[in-house]
């Protein structure tokens, strides 16, 4: 004869409290494992992002005018990314050059009365641009040479989205290497914006110094 009684009231509220411990106790150990992994997400995050701006300020220091830009290499070896991307200075349009446009009277005195005349709406601010550096043709010409810098810019913000605060960044403004670039033929500006300058623009997180990367020039072996 057992000296407990397995029926009774006491037993079975002892089992649910075992029963509860042992799930949130589970629990309470995968929201642990969340977290440490979300610390070291985080972490690893502000490292890498740390180690890029540090890359971007010492690329920024040691480029002049003149001096050979090159693609960033690293992107290169990524099977699932074809191209590196540029950007443009645009403005938006003003009185003079609407009246040159070969629309009616009636239309040029809409648009410019309908100009935003405020200092902050009319700086320049960068877009992503049609041109891009196609990744086959680097490989082809056996070249990352985009071209060589013309001027430097650290004032000038990207164009605010819905999604984008514009700040300041720092960009390099060059005359692109046609025989690497792909344009784009459906890009359309942004309505009511015109090209500030006929140069194309970079980020120096985005380039290399000293000459062209060793990817292009290991051979390719090949087994007979």
């Amino acid at each position: 004869m057992s000296l407990y009684d397995f029926d009774d009231p006491a037993f079975e509220k002892l089992d649910k409290v075992s029963y509860y411990h042992e799930k949130w106790g589970n629990r309470w150990e995968r929201s642990k494992t969340t977290f440490l992994f979300a610390v070291v997400f985080i972490v690893g995050l502000m490292t890498f992002t740390i180690m890029l701006n540090r890359h971007a300020e010492s690329i920024w220091k040691k480029v002049n005018v003149n001096t050979p830009i090159y693609t960033d290499s690293s992107w290169l070896s990524y099977k699932h990314v074809s191209e590196d991307i540029t950007y443009r200075l645009v403005r938006p349009i003003n009185a003079k050059e609407i009246n040159t446009m070969d629309i009616p009277e009636w239309k040029k005195q809409r648009l410019i009365a309908e100009l935003e005349t405020s200092a902050e709406f009319n700086k320049p601010v960068m877009i992503y641009s049609a041109l891009s550096f196609q990744k086959d043709s680097i490989f082809k010409y056996k070249t990352a040479f985009i071209g060589s810098c013309i001027k430097k810019d650290s004032v000038t913000a990207m164009m605010q989205t819905d999604s984008l605060v514009p700040r300041s960044e720092k960009w390099f403004g060059f005359k692109p290497n046609m025989k690497l670039a792909l344009i784009n033929q459906n890009f359309k500006l942004p309505e009511n914006y015109v090209y500030a300058d006929d140069l194309y623009y970079v980020k120096p997180a985005d380039i290399k110094l000293g000459g062209e990367p060793s990817i292009l020039k290991k051979a390719v072996k090949t087994k007979l």
